[in-house]
């Protein structure tokens, strides 16, 4: 397929932002897009700016959980540069103790993505807890850290709860 044809098949994709309350889920954002080949098929995107840590350029860090097909993919975006490679990070979910986690190359060269097939067992976390802590475990002066408020997210994602399986 042609660059020409690509790009229109992906100007055609709708996206919808929607609105969430702010007392029910203070900081997510929901999106909703369409697939262009299969209307059927919709892609939910909840998003969520860290309140703690930074990228060298000032930008917080985000939390990003897509789902399509009721299957989560859960990753950051750091907005740097960073290696490539498998990172193991420990994570902390509310007050529970801190895990060890495996996290591998993300869509691009500035974010990371869960590699396990748990990301359900993450999900379930994030809609029963208030905060979500991780930072790399390299012993790099360069290790990312990052602490979201998750607060909100059961009640973000509740119109969409048959579609996306929680």
């Amino acid at each position: 397929m042609n660059n020409t044809r690509m790009i229109a098949m992906l100007l055609l994709t709708a996206v919808m932002i929607i609105p969430v309350s702010a007392a029910d889920a203070p900081n997510w954002q929901v999106k909703v897009a369409t697939n262009p080949l299969y209307a059927n098929v919709k892609t939910y995107t909840f998003s969520i700016e860290a309140i703690e840590g930074q990228s060298a350029s000032g930008a917080r860090p985000v939390l990003e959980i897509e789902v399509s097909s009721k299957k989560p993919v859960i990753h950051i975006r750091w907005h740097d540069a960073i290696p490539r490679g498998n990172y193991a990070m420990m994570a902390k979910l509310g007050k529970n103790a801190p895990v060890r986690t495996g996290w591998g190359d993300g869509y691009d060269k500035t974010s990371t993505i869960y590699v396990s097939n748990k990301e359900m067992d993450i999900v379930r976390g994030l809609l029963t807890s208030d905060t979500l802590q991780v930072e790399t475990y390299s012993g790099s002066p360069k290790d990312l850290r990052a602490v979201f408020n998750v607060k909100g997210l059961k009640e973000a994602a509740q119109p969409f709860w048959s579609e996306i399986g929680w």
